[in-house]
């Protein structure tokens, strides 16, 4: 028997990937989205759910997500699509999602209520904690530590035994050869960071 989900956000990417290994209950959103599945409101009708309702969280707002997961961690279930490559030494938190053709190495540990986005590739002995995007087709090579609450943007490169902070948000397509601590923006090729405190 499928498990029944509700998604908070809405990702196509997501949807057409787990419909058939999930039976999706409807979605939380901002605005109706016109598809297929019910629209259930935004996240504050949560609460309204059935008890044999679990959520998927796959929108990217950050700071929503820190919250729901101190609201709603016991309703949280992740998900890792069947297509994602996913070692066997691998730990992943509650409610983090993997998505489809994504590569996850030994000894990779991924916190809680991240999202892992298409393709994305991360190698041997990486650390991601809590709450933190990496979106399609970004790489993260071994070694690698990350902070939490970071957006890690399309494409973007991660070179070997960098330190990231918290709160960051790294460009799309960048290439970080050097380790950043907290609320900057890394952009361009070799990276450069710019000050995001303020």
């Amino acid at each position: 028997m499928k498990n029944k989900v509700a998604i908070v956000g809405f990702d196509k990417d997501f949807i057409d990937d787990a419909s058939d290994v999930l039976s999706i209950y409807g979605y939380f959103s901002l605005s109706d989205k016109c598809n297929q599945y019910d629209y259930l409101g935004n996240h504050h009708k949560i609460k309204n759910l059935p008890e044999d309702v679990s959520i998927i969280v796959v929108f990217d707002d950050i700071s929503l997500r820190k919250k729901l997961f101190i609201e709603y961690k016991d309703k949280l279930v992740g998900y890792i699509s069947p297509s994602a490559s996913v070692s066997k030494h691998a730990k992943i938190g509650i409610g983090s999602v993997v998505m489809a053709n994504s590569y996850i190495s030994s000894d990779v540990v991924i916190g809680n209520l991240s999202k892992i986005s298409v393709g994305v590739q991360i190698h041997h002995d990486v650390t991601i904690d809590d709450y933190n995007i990496v979106a399609p087709r970004a790489t993260l090579l071994g070694k690698v530590s990350i902070g939490s609450g970071n957006y890690i943007g399309a494409g973007a490169l991660i070179r070997n035994s960098i330190t990231i902070g918290e709160s960051n948000i790294i460009g799309m397509g960048a290439n970080v050869i050097a380790s950043a601590k907290n609320k900057v923006k890394l952009l361009g090729n070799p990276a450069r960071s710019f000050d995001i405190s303020n």
